[in-house]
């Protein structure tokens, strides 16, 4: 095969940036290649209401148009936190905003103002209010430390299975996100649990592992939270994304820091895989012989979990030719620059036919 089309896939978790010469710059990548985005909230400034997620949503696709995206959608979501009301969930679905977010303190960029994990079942009736009013919850299904306890950073996601379990039996009609799935153990548990919970895997679980990010030395451009796991956990995801299972769906957590933030003693987390996306995932799922299955993951299985119907049937074309991945790219306004995942590897898929 020389050649494939398919319909514009969707992305549900990306991060867009605050306002300002970053957005400007990561909107684009996107843009161009998902015809639906959403833009996760815990920005600098958090996207805490549903006014927030409104004028969020209408930042990013003012970005996109003037990048020559018009057709771009994207959905926003608000970050959940101990000062969130049932009233602000049924504002902020009233404003057409599908998914709150949930971050437990101290697990990920931006988090210190997350759920208190001891504290975590005070928010039941913000959970009834958006089972009631059908507003997705979305995780990053980590727990840092309880009490006193630091969890260890591989056993994080672990570790919060059993809140998974209790918030899906607590609320049997909340639709609920695992994020960025990252061990089999929680692969197992959310194809054990209802139709309600699914989960979303980023392309970066799928190719990598805690091999990528350390061996003798330490890799920062493959750090990223939930952390790479081992080789049985990845084996776990290729399965589950590759066979179409219908509750796991893209979700490219692609998170940019710039070198100056990336390549430092207390290197942030995250890594920026918008560049590099659907080519790779083509390139994984004909290694898989799964190509027939990868309109499931990385589309129809997302627009059915959010309720977003039969979505646009936009078209975009990849050729089979390979190509570098740059080794940096130079950032406008910032007089910085960002390293994309897979920087000078060498990629056998590319956009245009």
């Amino acid at each position: 095969m020389d050649s494939l089309g398919m319909i514009m896939p969707v992305n549900v978790h990306g991060h867009f940036r605050d306002i300002g010469p970053l957005m400007d710059f990561i909107v684009p990548f996107t843009a161009r290649e998902f015809q639906i985005g959403q833009a996760m909230p815990n920005t600098q400034s958090p996207i805490l209401t549903g006014d927030d997620a409104v004028a969020y949503r209408l930042a990013i696709l003012e970005v996109a148009k003037k990048a020559g995206y018009p057709n771009f959608d994207v959905m926003t979501s608000i970050k959940l936190t101990h000062k969130t009301k049932p009233a602000t969930i049924l504002d902020a679905r009233k404003k057409d905003v599908r998914s709150f977010k949930i971050y437990i303190k101290g697990t990920t960029t931006n988090s210190d103002d997350g759920i208190d994990v001891d504290r975590f079942w005070e928010l039941g009736d913000v959970f009834s209010a958006a089972q009631d009013c059908e507003m997705i919850c979305s995780g990053h299904c980590e727990i840092a430390r309880t009490g006193d306890h630091v969890v260890s950073r591989f056993d994080r996601e672990r570790r919060a299975q059993t809140l998974v379990i209790q918030l899906a039996r607590e609320f049997p009609d909340l639709r609920i996100v695992v994020e960025h799935v990252s061990t089999a153990d929680m692969v197992r548990t959310v194809e054990r649990l209802p139709k309600n919970v699914g989960a979303s895997i980023t392309p970066h679980h799928l190719t990598c592992t805690v091999h990528d990010l350390m061996d003798h030395r330490l890799h920062p451009d493959y750090f990223c939270q939930p952390v790479l796991q081992e080789f049985s956990d990845q084996r776990e995801l290729i399965r589950v994304a590759t066979s179409g299972h219908p509750k796991f769906f893209y979700g490219g957590d692609d998170a940019l820091h710039l070198a100056s933030k990336k390549y430092c003693p207390d290197c942030c987390s995250g890594i920026f895989n918008a560049p590099v996306a659907v080519p790779l995932m083509i390139q994984l799922f004909e290694k898989h012989n799964a190509l027939a299955k990868l309109d499931d993951f990385m589309r129809q299985n997302a627009l059915r979990f959010y309720g977003l119907g039969a979505g646009s049937d936009a078209k975009i074309c990849y050729r089979k030719e390979s190509w570098k991945v740059p080794e940096r790219l130079d950032v406008p306004g910032t007089g910085d620059y960002v390293v994309p995942f897979l920087a000078g590897r060498t990629l056998q898929w590319q956009a245009g036919c």
